[in-house]
């Protein structure tokens, strides 16, 4: 060494000025190499260790070069320069924490050097991070950094080492409520946390089984405040969906892991109870949508993990949510998603809650409503799981259930080939109508079917109203609808059958009209048949057919000669007698056959 290299370093030169001389630099790497005795004492110097510490956090005034440089100075591992920073200089070196932004580069060195002091000075480390009233709050703070929280994970696997080894003094995370403050970042700014927290909670579970010590007392430290924060933040529309998730996926399956443990068990039940009654009183909601699904989320968490002491009965008649909001297709969804799961789960318990509720019977119902409605295709979903379900218990209820056996024969109805989509849908709902209330079909079957077709009076004062389909070969449907129910005298209009239809159902359906003393009474028929046709000029020919008739026609000759194909009227006509004199009965029986 040199004599003036000599006296910089007596002269307690700092190392930045130190380093700006060639030959100064060239001299002390190559005694820092060897760990000369002079360069050592040099670095010890408490002037100087001090400037080292400030090159390495100080973003304003210091180069990333210099903070690199003592980066490389303190991993050399030399003891004397470890001791000297240990005992003085670890106040300084974490006041970096105290920043709200942090340069990436310089967080980088910061964290090497704190983690190798940790780790090379574990107990002077976790001594003064426990005696250090507001280490634990910064290190939290940059809980979303990911380089921090790898500190914080390293600080919990020495923790965790120490207390093998038996060593007291060094429980960091009881002795600075580590829980406490994670919490308290929670409330604090939760967008942010959450997502920290899921991550840290899932590191400790690579470090910690889920049955350690450690990891229940996560979870039941202050009263159990960390599960009961997340469990409210799920009740916040802007967070619900990470706090659902961190409660699903890490809190909800800590517990679960140790359902054994009496005492934890019970500290849980205690303290969640009140909590997540919360949810049960959400999904009673007229208005609120948003807390509805949130609700149902939860139970539907709660469910997954089993975790039954905190399930609510009012769950299992879930599905009247459906019908409350019927278009709602998200919380929709979220029901279908419970309903599934339970019954494919083949937890019997839960199953028959569900189906002891009236579940088969609200189905049928929503399936049957002639509404326009959301929920349809959702109900579908949940009564083909039901068919599904493994559970014997769930098969064997069924096998029991006549409503169950009639329900899929009419919903055979959808896979009939001859029959249009549509009609087959108005089909099996008025189907189910009957099956649940009695009432008579308000449609007609299509040909091909067994049913008895049945047909309209026209001796009856009033008719009712009715829809009928007409598919047509070479067409995919035509639908016709009935007028509603008519006053006496007035003519019913009702679906005609096709010129093919009327060839093949000529001896059976048409039916001829009797005319007698058509002349005589003339004056009668034209004052008490008022005919409904499809325009004016239609109505006008089918009058003087009928007065200028003098003898039978049958209904084939006379409709194709007035009408045009595929009318979708004909005329219902009765003509009452007078007094004294002659009376004339004109009537048309239609029979609508559908194919």
């Amino acid at each position: 060494m040199s004599e003036d290299f000599l006296a910089a370093l007596e002269g307690k030169t700092l190392l930045k000025e130190l380093l700006k001389n060639e030959d100064w630099e060239k001299q002390f790497r190559s005694s820092l190499k060897v760990k000369e005795e002079n360069v050592i004492k040099y670095l010890v110097q408490p002037e100087v260790l001090s400037d080292m510490v400030q090159a390495l956090i100080n973003e304003e005034d210091r180069t990333l070069q210099e903070a690199s440089e003592v980066l490389g100075i303190i991993l050399s591992n030399v003891g004397a320069i470890n001791d000297a920073l240990a005992t003085s200089h670890l106040p300084a070196l974490f006041q970096y924490l105290h920043r709200n932004t942090m340069n990436p580069r310089r967080l980088y060195f910061f964290l090497r050097v704190a983690s190798f002091i940790f780790q090379n000075k574990s107990v002077e480390s976790l001594k003064f991070a426990i005696a250090s009233p507001d280490f634990t709050a910064k290190v939290v703070k940059h809980l979303s950094s990911s380089h921090i929280m790898q500190l914080m994970i390293h600080i919990l696997n020495l923790e965790k080492q120490m207390k093998e080894q038996m060593i007291e003094g060094c429980d960091w995370s009881t002795q600075t409520n580590l829980v406490g403050n994670i919490v308290i970042a929670l409330e604090k700014d939760p967008s942010t946390t959450l997502e920290a927290v899921y991550k840290f909670l899932n590191e400790i579970s690579n470090s910690y089984t889920p049955h350690s010590q450690f990891i229940k007392n996560i979870l039941t430290q202050g009263d159990c405040s960390l599960p009961r924060c997340i469990i409210k933040l799920s009740k916040d529309k802007s967070v619900s969906s990470d706090a659902i998730k961190l409660l699903d996926e890490m809190v909800l399956k800590i517990i679960m892991c140790n359902e054994d443990d009496q005492e934890f068990f019970e500290t849980i039940k205690t303290q969640l109870s009140v909590e997540c009654a919360g949810f049960h009183e959400m999904l009673e909601s007229e208005d609120n949508l948003g807390g509805v699904i949130i609700g149902v989320k939860v139970i539907h968490a709660l469910i997954k993990h089993r975790v039954n002491f905190l399930i609510d009965p009012s769950i299992f008649n879930c599905i009247d949510l459906c019908f409350r909001f019927p278009w709602a297709n998200i919380l929709h969804n979220v029901i279908v998603n419970v309903i599934v799961y339970v019954f494919q789960s083949e937890e019997d318990t839960l199953i028959k809650s569900f189906l002891e509720a009236g579940l088969l019977r609200k189905i049928v119902t929503g399936l049957a409503t002639q509404e326009g409605v959301g929920y349809r295709p959702h109900l579908r979903i949940i009564i083909s799981s039901m068919h599904a379900s493994p559970s014997a218990f769930a098969q064997e209820f069924f096998a029991k259930d006549p409503l169950w056996t009639r329900f899929w024969e009419i919903m055979e109805y959808r896979d009939r080939p001859e029959w249009a989509f549509n009609f087959a849908e108005t089909k099996v709902r008025e189907e189910l109508g009957e099956l649940l209330y009695g009432a008579i079909p308000k449609s007609l079957p299509l040909s091909g079917d067994s049913t008895e077709i049945p047909t309209q009076s026209t001796t009856e004062t009033s008719s009712t109203s009715s829809e009928a389909t007409q598919p047509v070969e070479n067409q995919t449907t035509e639908t016709s609808s009935i007028t509603d129910p008519v006053a006496d005298g007035e003519a019913a209009v009702v679906a005609e059958p096709t010129e093919t239809q009327r060839t093949e159902e000529a001896p059976e359906a048409a039916q001829p009209v009797a005319v007698e003393n058509v002349a005589t009474n003339n004056e009668n028929v034209e004052k008490s048949a008022e005919v409904t046709l499809e325009g004016t000029e239609a109505s006008n020919e089918t009058k003087t057919e009928t007065t200028e008739t003098t003898e039978p026609k049958s209904e084939v000759e006379t409709t194709e000669a007035k009408t045009k194909p595929f009318a979708e009227t004909t005329t219902e006509a009765t003509t009452e007698p007078t007094t004294n004199e002659t009376t004339t009965e004109a009537s048309i029986e239609t029979t609508e056959t559908t194919v």
